[in-house]
């Protein structure tokens, strides 16, 4: 599949994406009728500062369930981190991965929550994901603030993402456990 974000035109069954002089049908993820979205959210637990990536299929008036691509798979969740001067961060390397591939499958007005803690060998990388055999993650200070967006794929890395709204942290000051 070819990823674009530039141009496209809609249809009830497929997307028509226009490059250039290049065109590509792909299957859309709209003609499904499933209205899935991503939240982010970080929390001082116990454990230390704890980020939380939220999946859920919102309500869209069709009783379509969603059976998407888990954000522990390869390329279905990552990313994107700013500094406090605007400046995109760069991920650092953790290790190979195999992952399984899994599914969720989500009723309408159903959401899945994936929780990560920081892990004994990698204290101050936050933020892991999965690319196609690596996992990656930020490796981020404390006392500076950042600006985080999650991207997740539901249907893998065949189709478009979604994008959680962009927030602002600071890991020292982040609120206690809800």
């Amino acid at each position: 599949m070819f990823h674009c974000s530039r141009v496209c035109f809609l249809t009830k069954t497929k997307e028509v994406i226009l490059l250039g002089s290049l065109s590509f049908i792909c299957p859309s993820i709209y003609a499904s009728g499933v209205d899935v979205r991503v939240g982010l959210s970080f929390e001082h637990t116990d454990l230390g500062p704890t980020v939380k990536v939220t999946v859920s299929n919102h309500p869209n008036g069709s009783q379509n369930r969603a059976i998407i691509a888990s954000p522990n798979n390869r390329n279905a969740l990552a990313f994107v981190v700013f500094d406090s001067r605007g400046q995109l961060v760069v991920p650092v390397g953790i290790g190979k991965a195999d992952p399984l591939s899994l599914q969720l499958d989500l009723a309408q007005s159903e959401s899945h929550q994936m929780v990560q803690t920081p892990c004994a060998a990698h204290a101050d990388i936050y933020l892991r994901y999965l690319t196609h055999a690596g996992l990656f993650g930020y490796r981020l200070s404390p006392t500076q603030e950042y600006r985080v967006t999650a991207i997740y794929r539901p249907w893998g890395d065949s189709t478009y993402g979604r994008t959680s709204q962009e927030i602002v942290v600071r890991l020292d000051s982040l609120p206690a456990e809800s």
